[in-house]
């Protein structure tokens, strides 16, 4: 008997339903089929991505480095300090200046020389240093300068976009300009030689002032988090990880910018009535160590610096070019002999026209005999002989001695950069001999540096303390606030000799450097004209070095005054060329302060006395 369906079903629905089964499997079999090709396929696509990813970023294929987008930090440049008077008037400042960039690798089909002809017209650079950059095939940014004047942005914009460098065609990394900070001078060439300059190219200070304090003055920089891409340039930064900037500090100054013009305007004024090849002009207050004036003649803008200056202006003669000072050193080797004991201020001498120290004769300028004199008449006079006579007797060590104390053959440690140290040779050294000891008496056969010079006449006027000089009154800023205290270095010589020397100081102004003479008030000073060195070749024909350095009014000096001309053409002495700007100085010091006359003799001649209780200086030792 044939089977029966279950539940009664009859073969045809039977064989529907399982036809039924067979198709809804058929269907879901090949879905799954379909979601499995899909998966693997999105699998595969999300392997090679792995792979491009990993071939573009892991170091096994350095020379794909340059086309990398990495995580960098992108840095926050600061804004520089500036550099103020000490009334507060700017005498550097930042304004906005730009960039300007270039990558080499994206300039294209394009004439490069007349590219590189047209930057560098529009940029000061010169053409090969920019031929040197746009003819590369360097694939990543490259500064072609850093700090140009703003005005310089839009007609790189406008030169960028006559050659099709644009966001459109994706090549506009190519040539741009960066907005930024620039350096500013707003005085022009007013202090110089104090301040230095900024350099555009790599923003360094060079220097002055700019120079010395580059570390403190640039600030320290910030850092954000971005992604750079392949030609240097950072397209997105984000807040996390991020350092504050920190802003450069003002620097305040003891220099004062009206004193500082008058000093350049006095300098330059005599320059061109005496033809000199070079000046110096100098205000420093004794008690401190503050400078209040330092001038330099030839000079320069410093916010135009590279427009065809010679390099030897750049630099602070003052402080960084040692000269022999002839016989301003004078009053020094009185103040050993006094500190010693070896001469009293009414002290006389028998001038017989020369002296043999060392073997070496030694003469006075004019090459006379001068008879009996006193200490002040040596000066006033300016007597070589006496001098000589004067150190002899006090010997060499005591002299080397006291001139050590007043800071020859030392840096002052005045804050500027590329000070010298001068060269003073001592018994103990090598290359020294008694016939350097005579001459070094009046100044001649050791070198020091206008700063040094000053430094000494005012530890005279400072009761015999020497001061280190300085120029930073104040750092001021947001991170970093300090006054700077004035600095006390050494006790030269006793309060007493100090006054003793000062005294004789300005009774030989009094006597026979009148030129220095401001009516009204006293004055203690010395000239000088020395002989310019060459070396191991002896001295220039016919060339000198004038000067006068003085300070008051006497008795408590408020300035010491430095003036010096190098290789005058007329007035060929220190009393005809240098005392004369001292006392125009110095009458512009009493104005501008308002300090009144009194206690000084009128300007009515001197006669030379020699006092009779006058003590002899005793033979000299040869």
């Amino acid at each position: 008997m044939a089977p029966t369906c279950p539940d009664g079903l009859g073969r045809q629905d039977m064989d529907e339903g399982i036809s039924r089964d067979v198709t809804v499997y058929r269907e879901r079999v090949s879905q799954t089929r379909r979601i499995t090709q899909l998966l693997l396929t999105l699998a595969g696509a999300l392997l090679v991505l792995c792979v491009r990813l990993a071939y573009w970023q892991l170091p096994a294929h350095p020379e794909l480095d340059p086309y990398r987008h990495t995580q960098s930090p992108e840095s926050i440049q600061p804004v520089r300090g500036g550099i103020v008077d000490a009334t507060g008037y700017y005498l550097a400042t930042t304004s906005y200046a730009c960039r300007v960039s270039c990558v080499p690798s994206l300039l294209g089909d394009v004439d490069r020389d007349a590219l590189a002809a047209q930057l560098a017209e529009i940029t000061g650079l010169s053409i090969t240093r920019v031929q040197a950059v746009v003819n590369s095939d360097e694939e990543r940014a490259v500064d072609l300068v850093t700090a140009a004047p703003i005005e310089v942005a839009a007609q790189i914009d406008e030169l960028a976009k006559a050659h099709g460098y644009t966001w459109e065609k994706g090549n506009s990394l190519a040539l741009r300009a960066v907005r930024q900070y620039q350096r500013v001078y707003p005085n022009g060439e007013l202090a110089a030689h104090v301040l230095g300059y900024v350099d555009l190219y790599d923003g360094k200070g060079m220097y002055g002032l700019e120079q010395r304090y580059l570390g403190l003055l640039t600030g320290r920089e910030g850092e954000m988090q971005g992604v750079r891409n392949p030609w240097g340039y950072t397209y997105r930064a984000t807040l996390g990880g991020s350092t504050p900037v920190q802003d450069g500090p003002d620097l305040r100054l003891t220099l004062d910018r009206n004193v500082q013009y008058a000093a350049e305007r006095i300098l330059a004024q005599a320059m061109l009535e005496i033809g000199a090849e070079s000046g110096n002009l100098l205000v420093m207050e004794p008690s401190t160590g503050a400078v209040l004036a330092m001038a330099k003649r030839p000079t320069y803008n410093p916010s135009t610096y590279w427009q065809g200056v010679p390099v030897a202006w750049f630099n602070n003669d003052l402080v960084s070019m040692p000269y022999e000072p002839g016989s301003v050193i004078k009053a020094m080797t009185v103040a050993a002999a006094l500190q010693e004991g070896a001469i009293q201020p009414n002290s006389v001498y028998l001038d017989e026209g020369s002296i043999e120290i060392g073997g070496r004769p030694i003469y006075n300028a004019d090459g006379q005999a001068y008879g009996r004199r006193s200490i002040t008449e040596m000066l006033a006079y300016s007597l070589n002989v006496g001098a000589a006579n004067v150190a002899a007797n006090l010997g060499p060590t005591s002299f080397y001695q006291t001139m050590r104390a007043f800071g020859f053959g030392e840096a002052t440690g005045i804050d500027l950069a590329a000070e010298a140290a001068g060269v003073l040779r001592v018994p103990s050294q090598a290359d020294w001999s008694m016939a350097d000891f005579g001459r070094n008496a009046f100044g001649q056969g050791f070198s020091a540096t206008p700063i040094q010079v000053a430094t000494a006449f005012a530890a005279l006027a400072n009761d015999g303390m020497r001061m280190r000089p300085y120029l930073v009154a104040e750092i001021r800023g947001a991170y970093r606030t300090e006054m700077i205290q004035p600095q006390p270095v050494k006790q030269v010589v006793s309060p007493l000799v100090a006054q003793q020397t000062t005294e004789l100081l300005a009774d030989a102004t009094e006597l026979g450097m009148r030129e220095a003479l401001v009516d009204g008030y006293r004055i203690a000073g010395k000239s000088g004209t020395s002989s310019i060195a060459m070396g191991d070749a002896g001295y220039e024909n016919d060339e000198v070095i004038t000067s006068y350095v003085g300070y008051g009014p006497l008795p408590e000096p408020r300035w010491v005054i430095l003036v010096k001309f190098d290789k005058p053409k007329v007035k060929k002495w220190g009393l005809e060329s240098a005392a004369p700007e001292f006392r125009r100085m110095f009458e512009f010091l009493v104005s501008y302060y308002g300090v009144e006359a009194g206690g000084a003799p009128d300007l009515a001649p001197v006669a030379p006395v020699i006092a009779a209780t006058a003590t002899p200086v005793p033979e000299a030792a040869e």
